[in-house]
């Protein structure tokens, strides 16, 4: 057996510890770098059994904010009520991401409501044109996208 010298186990324990540190920066400044590129401006991530919302700060937009918030916490709830791995998977089928974000854009209208004093149909036409973006969902058209809407998301009343 060799035995290190305690100056060499610092400089090991060091090392270790600098390298773990541009991994965190590196990864925090990709993360950023994720966000900022996105247009609503906002990801949730699974770490372990906690589920983590972040929504863009270098959003403005008290609207878009308040958007935002909305369609993650719909996001963080889908996480805690059909866990981590079915709302990574969902990505995977047309059918399942068309759900997952129909609902999350069902949490949103209410802002488009209250904030921008849009009508329900106006609002579920804004929510299907943003759906058509998603890579997965391109083919649907915006007639489908406005009908999975108009399921899911009930009027609001003395609308």
């Amino acid at each position: 057996m060799v035995s290190s010298s305690p100056a060499e186990i610092s400089r090991r324990e060091q090392a270790r510890r600098a390298a773990q540190f541009i991994a965190l920066a590196l990864l925090l400044l990709l993360g950023f770098a994720y966000l900022r590129r996105d247009t609503l401006g906002g990801r949730t991530w699974c770490v372990g059994p906690a589920v983590i919302s972040v929504v863009n700060p270098f959003t403005r937009d008290p609207v878009v904010r308040a958007r935002s918030e909305r369609h993650e916490a719909a996001h963080a709830l889908q996480a805690r009520r059909d866990g981590c791995l079915a709302l990574w998977r969902a990505n995977w089928s047309t059918t399942r991401q068309l759900a997952t974000e129909v609902e999350a854009k069902c949490a949103e209208i209410p802002v488009l409501y209250q904030m921008k004093g849009d009508s329900p149909a106006f609002a579920r036409r804004r929510m299907a044109r943003e759906l058509r973006r998603y890579p997965r969902l391109r083919h649907l058209s915006t007639r489908e996208l406005e009908m999975a809407l108009e399921r899911r998301c009930p009027a609001p009343p003395n609308s």
